[in-house]
């Protein structure tokens, strides 16, 4: 369902919590949308209470508390790929932002070991569905 017309103070409200201060507008009206759609007498507080419920499953619980550092890492990142410092476990502050990458850290190396020796190595890459997958690059080794 596309995005509906919001009413600014249930836009606010929603967004009122840090958790979901920068999560695009047009996301959150999509959600509300979604959630009108299902329940369209549902009241403000319940739909400012679904609506969160519905982001936080969404993006909230997939991160870790090191997302306020994000900022300051791809910083970091930026000098790292400039040459203007050695620093490669930028990559790894960045991986660990979010549960899926921090899960699979400690084990990069060895998965892409298994599979390169099957594969051999790539000249390229093309991953559609990447999210945060290619700062996992420099640990192939």
């Amino acid at each position: 369902m596309g995005t509906v017309m919001v009413d600014d103070e249930i836009l606010k409200k929603i967004k009122d919590h840090k958790k979901y201060v920068g999560i695009a507008d047009s996301v959150v009206k999509r959600e509300i949308g979604e959630v009108l759609r299902i329940d369209s007498r549902i009241g403000s507080d319940g739909l400012v209470k679904e609506v969160r419920k519905r982001l936080h499953r969404l993006y909230s619980s997939y991160q870790t508390g090191r997302k306020g550092k994000r900022d300051g890492y791809l910083e970091g990142l930026k000098d790292w790929v400039a040459g203007k410092n050695d620093n490669g476990d930028v990559c790894d502050d960045l991986l660990s932002i979010t549960l899926s990458t921090k899960e699979r850290l400690k084990d990069y190396s060895e998965i892409y070991s298994k599979i390169f020796s099957i594969t051999g190595k790539p000249e390229r890459i093309v991953d559609l569905g990447c999210g945060m997958n290619p700062l996992s690059f420099p640990l192939m080794g």
